[in-house]
């Protein structure tokens, strides 16, 4: 791709050294060269006049402005002054339907809902395309780019390959590289693109575009042309010093300049100003050439081209000393008007002006050079500029939106010509309606001559609280008796209930001739729910198929050109083979359907069990709403506090597991508690119960002490009696041995009640 960049500069050199030798060729008597050309050029431009007019547009495109402005056949008298207030075009208009009267008699009421359904109707289709200010197109990797092909051709033959890639390394390259490289290189001509575009406004432009496309039926998108940038002095020094120091230098001198001095541009354009060559039909690009009317071009503006060197000063001076000409008669107007230049595009064979074509030919035999696309600027039946296109296709750079395809002809029917039959028959009904009121707000009088007279003498005008006076001795036989009677009032009849229905009838008709109900003015036609949504997207039906023409009819060409200047013209990180997607009727018109799911599962679809970007979810949830999220990215700094916020945990989370930890120790310390008083509780019943043993066991115990005594005493007592009896002697004659006395004590201390 460098390579061909290369080629194309060397070849961008070559053909300005041969317009050059032309220009220095047509600075010889004009008559021999500029004049023929300039002839044949204003022949082509009559011609193509001529076409348009014929077609009726012209009336068409007139007629939708008026009626968008309130203006009719009825009451256009009454919105011009007077005929000295004159412009180029005609009288001065008042854009409102009232105006100063004029004595008529009958209404002229405009009622305009022209205006309100063209402005509905176009900023539906803006909200579609441009939702929150994005750029509508995108660019991607071509499937099968040409260095795929290329390589895949080489394949068979390597010693040419060979050849080709030691000849041209960057091709090689190219060639190799990853899909890294491809999608860098892609991404930075995406922000070249936007950057162009952005300096030129091109979505104010697109806005402009649409307004006119569905205002008279075309809107025109011309472009990319190069439009002078200032530089700062050092780099225009810059360049003028390599220019001088070698051949390379020019070429680098030449490289810098189409990417520093020049900037491509996009702009919209009035229908009224093109004319494209007859026949060509439905599309613009069939015809031989394309001719654009810049008008009222002032003096001043006409002598800063002097000092540009790819004017012809000459022609320029020229038109400045004739002043500006009629197109018609070719003859001064006034020398206050402004000139009119007129661009031509299009194919110009210059072999019938120049007879020696070697002075045009390069070294290596170029014979194209006698039938060129160019761009020929003529003012005042001359020609003051010539220029080749930046771009190596050969199509006009004007792009086209229809608001609704005309058989056969290139130019669109827009919403004044869609609405006209119901605008006509409601202001009718209205006009009808008003004069009905005219007529019917106050009685007719029928008088009597010669009865009454006014008190104040000859004042008979009509008042509140006039003062009449009988006449007296009434002469006649057919004289009134009774005074009152001289005057009588007479009731016009009101139509008010019949008229009405008309009114609503054509109101009804506007909203279907148009397919633009109320619904899209912000008037409400139900409140059921989600009825009206629906409504909504049915009403959006029509207005599709104006967005998918944009895409393919503006949006992707222009991409496409501007692809193709950045890869002639733009830096060698840029070069790469992509395509541009448009992403109007694709992405755009399809996030307003995605809304309505998007407000309906965003509090579920940010779960992380969903695997869903939260970032992207409410991207689109903002840009859903008209709002761009763009302008609330945080910068680099806040991104690192935002970061750093969100390393460390949230009070809230943290409040959250305090008390939740303070729980679990209080239900730890409650369940402690609990088993405690439960053993605490068995303890006293266990305790109770040893108790109660104990006493049982003491109470036995006593009881038995009690007995031992009592039986102790008993024997005691039993000894006694017994010691006074003598001993009792064995058979053998021995003495029994006496028992031993009880130690009390020792009993007590046994049974543990000592």
């Amino acid at each position: 791709m460098a390579a061909h960049r290369d080629a194309r500069q060397l070849q961008a050199v070559e053909q300005e050294k041969r317009l050059m030798n032309f220009s220095a060729a047509i600075a010889m008597p004009a008559e021999d060269l500029l004049i023929p050309l300039a002839r044949d050029l204003c022949r082509d431009r009559d011609e193509a006049v001529r076409a348009r007019t014929s077609t009726g547009v012209e009336s068409i495109w007139q007629h939708a402005r008026d009626q968008y402005a309130g203006i009719d056949e009825v009451n256009r008298g009454r919105n011009s002054l007077s005929n000295k207030s004159l412009t180029m075009d005609g009288p001065i208009r008042i854009a409102s339907p009232l105006g100063p009267s004029d004595g008529e008699t009958r209404s002229t009421v405009f009622v305009n809902i022209t205006r309100p359904y063209t402005n509905a109707g176009t900023a539906r289709v803006a909200d579609i395309l441009l939702p929150t200010g994005k750029m509508p197109w995108d660019l991607t990797a071509s499937p099968v780019s040409d260095l795929q092909l290329l390589a895949e051709a080489l394949t068979n033959y390597p010693n040419d390959a060979a050849m080709l890639f030691q000849a041209m390394p960057d091709l090689q390259q190219q060639i190799t590289a990853g899909k890294a490289e491809v999608d860098a290189a892609i991404e930075t001509a995406k922000q070249i693109i936007k950057d162009w575009l952005e300096e030129c406004d091109w979505l104010g432009q697109v806005r402009t575009q649409i307004i006119e496309a569905g205002l008279v039926g075309t809107g025109v998108m011309k472009g990319p042309f190069p439009k002078p940038r200032q530089v700062s002095p050092k780099i225009s020094a810059a360049l003028k010093t390599l220019t001088i120091l070698s051949p390379t230098g020019q070429l680098v001198a030449k490289q810098l300049e189409n990417r520093l001095l020049y900037a491509p541009v996009l702009e919209n354009i009035k229908v009224e100003n093109c004319y494209p060559a007859p026949g060509c039909g439905r599309d613009v690009q069939n015809g031989k050439f394309f001719f654009e009317r810049i008008p009222d071009v002032s003096r001043r503006r006409l002598e800063e081209f002097l000092e540009d060197p790819t004017y012809f000063a000459d022609q320029i001076r020229a038109c400045l000393k004739e002043g500006p000409k009629s197109l018609r008669d070719n003859k001064g107007v006034d020398k206050d008007k402004g000139y009119d230049l007129w661009l031509r595009t299009g194919m110009v064979d210059l072999s019938d002006y120049v007879s020696e074509l070697e002075t045009l030919e390069n070294a290596a035999g170029d014979t194209e050079l006698s039938e060129m696309f160019l761009t020929v600027t003529l003012c005042n039946q001359r020609i003051i500029k010539i220029a080749e296109p930046m771009l190596d296709c050969k199509e006009f750079p004007y792009r086209m939106l229809l608001w609704e395809p005309r058989d056969d002809s290139w130019a669109g029917i827009g919403i004044p010509e869609q609405i006209e039959t119901p605008q006509r028959g409601l202001n009718g009904a209205v006009r009808a309606l008003m004069d009905n009121m005219g007529y019917s707000v106050g009685p007719q009088v029928l008088e009597v001559e010669d009865l009454i007279e006014p008190k104040e003498g000859d004042d008979y005008r009509m008042r509140p609280y006039k003062h009449w006076i009988a006449k007296t001795g009434i002469p006649g036989s057919g004289a009134l008796d009774d005074p009152t009677k001289a005057m009588t009032f007479l009731q016009f009849p009101n139509y008010l209930a019949e008229i009405m229905p008309v009114i609503q009838y054509w109101l009804k008709m506007a909203e279907d001739t148009t397919g633009l109900p109320l619904l899209l003015q912000g008037q409400a036609s139900t409140d059921a729910v989600g009825v009206s949504q629906q409504l909504m997207n049915n009403a959006s039906t029509n207005l599709r198929l104006i967005v998918k023409a944009w895409d393919d009819c503006v949006c992707k060409p222009n991409i496409e050109d501007l692809y193709e200047w950045c890869q002639l013209y733009g830096p060698e990180t840029a070069k790469g083979d992509a395509k541009a997607i448009p992403l109007g009727s694709s992405t755009l018109l399809v996030k307003e359907l995605q809304m309505q799911a998007m407000l309906q599962v965003l509090d579920r679809a940010v779960q992380p069990i969903y695997g869903l970007s939260p970032k992207r979810i409410m991207t689109g949830f903002l840009e859903g709403f008209q709002i761009d999220a763009e302008n609330y990215r945080p910068d680099e700094q806040e991104m690192q506090q935002l970061q750093a916020a969100a390393n460390q945990p949230d009070p809230r989370v943290e409040s959250a597991q305090i008390q939740a930890q303070a729980q679990t120790v209080i239900a730890q310390i409650k369940d402690a508690t609990d088993r405690l008083k439960i053993a605490i509780d068995a303890q006293a019943k266990a305790l109770q119960v040893q108790q109660a043993s104990d006493a049982v066991d003491t109470q036995a115990s006593a009881n038995i002490a009690q007995e031992t005594l009592k039986q102790q005493g008993e024997h005691e007592r039993k000894g006694a009696e017994l010691a006074a009896v003598p001993p009792v002697t064995k058979p053998n004659g021995e003495a029994k041995p006496e028992e031993p006395p009880m130690d009390v004590d020792k009993a007590l201390n046994t049974l543990g009640l000592q």
